[in-house]
């Protein structure tokens, strides 16, 4: 019966010698058994100390007690196993007293040897029958625990009440498991959906329906409702019937459910009730559309709509004379290869009537696949008047394309025109009411070195006027007479044939403020922050400007190419004036003080903005960031942003990845920022950055790593590269947390 399974360890206790000799030899020559001996009770407790056994075979006579005493001793030791006593020749007395300790098995001890096998097989027998139970017991102690520490709560019910749940039911209610047990189970459900409970519990006990899963509405103990699901199988124990089940809390789940559905809801709203006409397409052609892309193009129903092309709403060629399918599957092309393509188009209504207009192509995700949003605004009026707005927009073009700062227009005896941001700048309502104020009468009587407003602003103007431009520091008063400092350049220019200025007026007040804590810091960063923020920064924006007005009007699409090419590496050299500034302040600031910056907010922003500055790219970040903060400054949203750009910026897919994610360790948290790019070969993984060289002109792949090598170094902590599977790099930053 014990074939193949491990030897049955036998301790035979007898004061006999030549007895236990015997029955240890017969009881060896069965390769099941393994036998040690012990001649008195004491020693048989000791031996069972020392070593361990599957079963005992004990004498009833020893010289330090009888069996029944040695049984007890046994068992006072917490031990379980098979105990078989040898009695004398007919003492039915001592049979009775050993069935009564509770002996396994009992035999009469004889002189000859028949009785042996008998032994072994009722050894074998209880040995076999003592090992199931003990592993069975460990199989039950393992599911209880199991069960016991589950995440998920596991209840039975019984008659319509919890006879049994485990601790994670009992917390998701805000209960101990004690008050729980014996609880009727509709007092943890919500009152209005008790009956549809009872309902469930009544199907699965009496119809047969052996399992149901469904969500409810529960209680905890304070009268908090939360989400659950609920499962639930019946089983049979004994003549009752009871509910096995596990209960999960879905609550959070639920709610972003909810959130979901409020989200989609608000997209749909936003879509159908849009001023601009909307539509979705592929490269096939349309796929949907809001209400008034019905209106604007003559169709009943989305359904109508979408069986035509956009070729097939456009007349056959466009007026420069392309063929307008030929055109149309350019546009969507471009748009689907850069992420974006605008530009002037004519339609036709379904009834066939034609008119222009402005589309803007957008592309984005729709269930994993990606599709165009196309945004068409009919400018068949604008361009009625085109013709009349020639020369106003010639007046105007040089001034309000760039139209980032507020521009004023003015001569020698004051303002007559300006844009929106100067309006919203000094607090006016219209251009009007701003015209009739003088430089003058916007700024205090004095300046802050003394000198009279009103003389010292005729005195830049008469400059302009002579030299072609002044630029200064002044200080301006709004419309609610509230101060602010402010960089002013002046500029001539002809309008209608007479010379008159225009103004950019550029408020300072932050950059006061910052310049009030940097007073003491060398004169080179006054010079360097001088020539980034203002110099360069304002020849590259007319650039930039030019390069869009040059876009904007070629027909020619190798001197477009060109112009985008421009306009691209102007605003790049903007950005990299951005990240020298950064350097300039890292290098040269005299402080070394850091603060304790919250690294989760600040991931977070970086990625939600670079991802407005690049929306054809994809970044996701894990959401579980560990809310730590690290030792820093103002500084540390720089070192973000510039892995994020460098990970797209140099990404050569057609739609650049970034997965974001950090983990905490001991003492530090590490920043992992991977993309799906052309990698970084091994050699280069460390000059990248610049290390070990001196200055800007180390190597690398541009000012952005070395400022982030530049702050993590500052702050205590390292950034390196590595191979990212199955392609691009990952960037690595670990920086120590704080205490």
């Amino acid at each position: 019966m014990n074939g193949g399974s491990e030897p049955i360890r036998v301790l035979h206790v007898d004061s006999d010698p030549d007895f236990a000799e015997t029955f240890t030899t017969r009881l060896e020559r069965d390769d099941r058994f393994e036998a040690d001996t012990a001649t008195s009770a004491s020693e048989g407790v000791d031996r069972l100390a020392e070593a361990e056994f599957d079963c005992v075979v004990s004498a009833y006579d020893m010289p330090d007690g009888d069996g029944i005493e040695f049984l007890e001793a046994v068992r006072e030791r917490g031990l379980e196993l098979p105990f078989l006593l040898f009695t004398g020749e007919g003492s039915e007395a001592v049979a009775s007293e050993a069935i009564s300790a509770g002996v396994t098995d009992y035999f009469r001890k004889k002189s000859g040897t028949e009785q042996f096998s008998v032994v072994t097989n009722r050894i074998d027998r209880a040995v076999e029958k003592f090992r199931a139970e003990r592993e069975l017991d460990a199989t039950r102690r393992r599911y209880r625990k199991l069960v016991e520490q589950n995440l998920v709560g596991i209840y039975v019910i019984r008659d319509g009440k919890f006879v049994y749940v485990n601790p994670k039911l009992a917390e998701v209610h805000g209960y101990d498991r004690e008050t729980v047990v014996g609880m009727p189970v509709l007092e943890l459900v919500a009152p209005e959906e008790r009956d549809r409970v009872e309902e469930n519990l009544r199907r699965r006990l009496n119809e047969g329906v052996e399992e149901i899963q469904y969500r409810t509405v529960g209680l905890t103990k304070d009268g908090e409702r939360i989400d659950i699901e609920l499962h639930g199988s019946r089983v049979e124990y004994g003549d009752d019937p009871e509910i096995v089940g596990a209960e999960l809390d879905v609550t959070e789940q639920t709610e972003y459910e909810r959130e979901l559905e409020n989200r989609e809801a608000k997209y749909r709203s936003l879509f159908e009730d849009a001023r601009d006409a909307i539509m979705v397409l592929d490269e096939d052609g349309f796929l949907d559309c809001n209400g008034m892309t019905l209106e604007l193009f003559g169709f009943d129903s989305v359904e109508a709509f979408t069986e035509r092309t956009p070729w097939e709403l456009s007349p056959e060629t466009q007026p420069d004379g392309t063929d307008s399918k030929e055109a149309a599957q350019n546009y969507v092309e471009t748009a689907f290869e850069e992420g974006e393509a605008f530009f002037e188009w004519v339609h036709t209504r379904n009834d066939g009537t034609e008119f222009h207009a402005d589309v803007k192509l957008s592309r984005f995700q729709l269930d994993g696949e990606p599709v165009l949003r196309a945004l068409v605004r009919d400018i068949t009026t604008e361009k009625e008047y085109e013709r009349e707005l020639e020369n106003r927009e010639a007046k105007y073009r040089s001034l309000f394309e760039s139209a980032r700062d507020p521009i004023i227009l003015l001569d020698e005896e004051g303002f007559f025109d300006c844009n929106g941001t100067a309006l919203e700048l000094f607090g006016f309502d219209s251009v009007e009411a701003f015209a009739e104020r003088t430089p003058w009468e916007l700024s205090p009587e004095t300046q802050p070195d003394g000198t009279d407003s009103k003389a010292a602003a005729k005195g830049h103007i008469e400059t302009a006027f002579e030299e072609g431009e002044a630029s200064f520091e002044w200080v301006h008063t709004r419309n609610d007479g509230t101060e602010f400092p402010a960089e002013v350049t002046l500029s001539r220019f002809q309008l209608d044939g007479e010379p008159v200025l225009h103004e950019i007026v550029r408020d300072i007040t932050e950059r006061k403020q910052y310049e009030r804590t940097l007073e003491e810091q060398r004169d080179t960063l006054e010079v360097l922050n001088q020539v980034l923020r203002h110099d360069v920064r304002n020849d590259l924006q007319l650039v930039t400007s030019y390069a869009e007005i040059l876009e904007d009007s070629c027909d020619d699409e190798e001197a477009s190419r060109h112009a985008t090419t421009i306009l691209e590496s102007a605003r790049h050299a903007v950005e990299l004036t951005q990240t020298a500034r950064d350097i300039a302040d890292v290098l040269l600031s005299d402080s070394n003080e850091t603060r304790r910056v919250a690294l989760e907010p600040t991931l977070e922003n970086k990625a939600s903005g670079v991802q407005s500055s690049y929306p054809e790219s994809v970044i996701a970040y894990e959401p579980r960031i560990p809310s730590v903060r690290v030792d820093a400054d103002g500084m540390l949203p720089s070192v973000f942003e510039n892995l994020l750009k460098n990970a797209i910026q140099h990404n050569d897919k057609d739609v650049a990845e970034v997965r974001v994610s950090a983990t905490e360790g001991d003492g530090t948290v590490t920043v992992r920022i991977a993309d799906n790019g052309p990698g970084i070969p091994d050699e280069r993984k460390e000059s990248v950055f610049g290390k070990g060289q001196t200055g800007l002109d180390s190597a690398g792949t541009g000012m952005g790593l070395y400022l982030v090598e530049t702050l993590v170094t500052t702050y205590g902590g390292e950034v390196w590269v590595e191979d990212n599977d199955p392609e691009g790099s990952v960037f690595v930053v670990e920086l120590p947390t704080a205490d």
